[in-house]
């Protein structure tokens, strides 16, 4: 079910946590494996590291907010992407979203966790459902909508993409169109905060003066988060490692600034955010590498 919470708590690195993982070698290859050694390594600027930090998510209402700005606002064609790896899917759904009840809905999800109208997600996943889906709004009753049909694998870093234009919305795993919903209206910006995992929203009637609820986020790391203005994988590609911005990149957040309770956005627009996160949770047990501590933080690298 949806979260209650106070925004205006816990505005600092708690739940969210910065952590480190290792690569085989030094390949730029995001399809290396993820292996314990022995000392994992936390350093920036080394030579042939092979590494990139990333964000973790696992309390219901760890977030990245960026706030409202009309520079968030996607045109009639665009893409939205990141690069995530699930933990657990018995956790939250949240990945991307930006959202005003009945006026705009952008949303990247691995399902929902209270029930939506079979046009906005068409499953019949119980709920809380875990589908990997996205959906833009735009009117009552139309959304375009597209679901995978299966979940990608957890412990292992995949990309995921939605591109709209051309005369369609698809959605993208590991540059491999996974579905797809033919469409040529434009999607409704909502003039609202932009969220990285946890999401402000809901579907019920609900009184905002005993605080906003919450979709909980995806359990697990989500870095690379890229808004583009442009149909930018209108067929099958090669995910980049690191996405860099170009002249159709309307934000950029890498999600690697360490111990810093601000993310940067490496877009032009500069719309940088503040992560919000609950209570801590360390991925110490089972096949996660061993984790170095730094300012009682978790760090964990991705391969770049």
């Amino acid at each position: 079910m949806s979260h209650a919470g106070n925004p205006s708590l816990g505005r600092a690195l708690v739940g969210l946590a910065f952590a480190a993982t290792a690569t085989t070698a030094c390949e730029n290859d995001v399809s290396v494996q993820l292996l314990p050694v022995a000392d994992a390594v936390c350093l920036e600027g080394e030579a042939c590291s092979g590494l990139s930090r990333a964000l973790y998510f696992s309390g219901p209402y760890d977030r990245v907010e960026i706030a409202n700005s009309p520079l968030l606002d996607v045109p009639q064609d665009f893409a939205i992407e990141a690069w995530v790896l699930v933990k657990s899917y018995t956790g939250g759904h949240g990945i991307l979203n930006r959202w005003t009840g009945g006026i705009g809905d952008i949303q990247l999800t691995f399902g929902v966790p209270e029930p939506v109208s079979f046009s906005e997600l068409p499953s019949n996943e119980p709920v809380p459902s875990h589908v990997l889906a996205t959906w833009g709004f735009v009117k009552p009753d139309l959304w375009l909508t597209t679901i995978a049909p299966s979940l990608p694998s957890v412990d292992a870093w995949h990309h995921l993409a939605t591109s709209y234009g051309g005369g369609s919305l698809r959605l993208y795993v590991d540059g491999v169109v996974v579905g797809s919903m033919d469409g040529t209206e434009a999607v409704a910006n909502a003039s609202n905060t932009f969220f990285i995992g946890a999401t402000a929203r809901h579907e019920r009637s609900h009184d905002a003066s005993k605080g906003l609820l919450f979709w909980p986020p995806m359990h697990g790391y989500i870095s690379e988060v890229r808004i583009s203005s442009t149909n930018r994988y209108p067929e099958d590609f090669v995910p980049e490692p690191r996405l860099l911005s170009d002249a159709a990149t309307i934000a950029l957040w890498h999600l690697d600034e360490g111990a810093e309770a601000l993310v940067s956005d490496s877009g032009p627009n500069q719309l940088h955010g503040v992560i919000i996160g609950a209570v801590p949770a360390a991925p110490l047990g089972g096949v996660e590498p061993q984790i170095c501590r730094r300012d009682q933080l978790l760090w964990r690298e991705r391969p770049v």
